[in-house]
């Protein structure tokens, strides 16, 4: 019932294997072989690179694998479909380089090690239902050009990085996504991340096509995360409280940005966005240098609760027409200041306005509803006559 290891490495000639009662085979048993057919209806586990540059390899009938080694099927370079059913654990980079592989399933699988899917460029179709964590590289320059993964939790660095087929993700129940998901994903046009918590640095750098992005339960987004999305006009993250070093950097078409729970500005964030035209952050306390840089045309800041900034933050907003930071300590520009006070007056102005249509309005909700006016029975008249 086992196969030991190296026992038909290399076996240029060898074709096609049946081995009905065999339940555990070693490493390296079949690597570098010219095996087409592989049927082991029995088999539960391999070792290591066990089915490894096997580049005649056509079919396999593997019913009840449950646990495979790193890099089986590495370098299968003809095989075209896979289905283990009963597959519950496999090691890293298997799959890799299977350059005609279109379909995979894999219904039990959980764990998703590094680099399993990596370079197959011709996959149209991928089964993983129950599937909770993607760890690194594993659909870079995939063939894919929609994913949709129902149960997945944690996505693994440069998971999708580099993936110019990738137009569209939908992983509902992702939480936290490591540094360069979605690295250099050029054609990356929707993304659908309900869940999504926390992003590691360069998430979504230069998705150059991705219009639209909302993250609505983010609160922390790493360095340089959203940078050079130069399509990008929407950003809707209502819950994010941290925002790295260098984040939201040539966003060209941005025009508006309301962030309300986010606290401190660091270095670098929010630049060279020229389309940017509306900052609104209520909670926003601090910000460091060399922070909303070359945003020629922003015209409208806000900001409730900040007390301290950079005087070269303000320095080179030529085109900003309102400004309010009341509580703001530290010194400006004399622009600044004369807008500032502008600002203040016009911000006033809207407060008492709103104050009195709220009164108006609860006194005509209060006011009691006069009484319809007699009416004259005319015609009851006319029939007493």
């Amino acid at each position: 019932k086992t196969c030991g290891s190296n026992c038909f490495i290399n076996c240029e000639s060898l074709e096609e294997v049946e081995m009905p009662n065999v339940t555990t085979i070693g490493h390296h048993t079949f690597s570098g072989s010219s095996i087409k057919h592989l049927s082991l209806p029995n088999l539960e586990k391999i070792g290591v690179d066990c089915i490894k540059n096997c580049p005649g390899l056509e079919t396999v009938n593997l019913p009840k694998l449950q646990k495979m080694g790193d890099s089986n099927f590495n370098q299968c370079s003809t095989l075209t479909s896979v289905y283990l059913p009963s597959l519950t654990e496999m090691g890293v980079t298997c799959f890799q380089h299977c350059f005609c592989l279109k379909s995979i399933d894999l219904p039990l699988i959980i764990t998703i090690p590094s680099c399993c899917f990596k370079k197959l460029d011709t996959l149209q179709k991928i089964n993983l239902p129950k599937v909770e964590t993607l760890e690194g590289g594993n659909f870079v320059s995939c063939g894919l050009s929609e994913i949709e993964l129902p149960n997945v939790t944690k996505v693994g660095g440069t998971c999708f990085a580099n993936y110019e087929k990738l137009k569209k993700v939908t992983l509902p129940k992702a939480k936290t996504f490591e540094a360069k998901c979605f690295y250099s994903c050029y054609n990356l046009e929707e993304v659908n991340l309900p869940a999504a918590e926390t992003f590691g640095y360069d998430c979504f750098w230069s998705c150059l096509n991705l219009e639209t992005l909302n993250l609505p339960n983010t609160t922390f987004l790493g360095a340089e995360s959203i940078y050079n999305c130069q399509k990008l006009k929407t950003l809707t993250a209502p819950k994010l409280n941290f925002v790295g070093a260098g984040s939201i950097q040539y966003d060209r078409e941005l025009e508006e940005l309301y962030l309300p729970e986010l606290t401190t500005l660091s270095s670098g964030t929010i630049r060279i966005c020229p389309s940017l035209k509306k900052v609104h952050l209520p909670k926003l306390k601090t910000i460091y240098s060399n922070t909303l840089y070359q945003c020629p045309n922003l015209e409208t800041l806000e900001f409730e609760e900040l007390t301290t900034c950079p005087y070269d933050v303000l320095i080179f907003l030529n085109n900003l027409t309102y400004f309010y930071a009341h509580k703001l300590e530290s010194k400006c520009p004399d622009k600044i200041e004369e807008i500032m006070a502008r600002s203040q007056v016009e911000h006033d102005a809207k407060v008492a306005l709103n104050n009195l249509d709220s009164r108006s309005s609860d006194v005509n909700s209060t006011k009691p509803q006069e009484e319809p006016a007699l009416q004259t029975n005319s015609s009851t008249k006319k029939a007493k006559k």
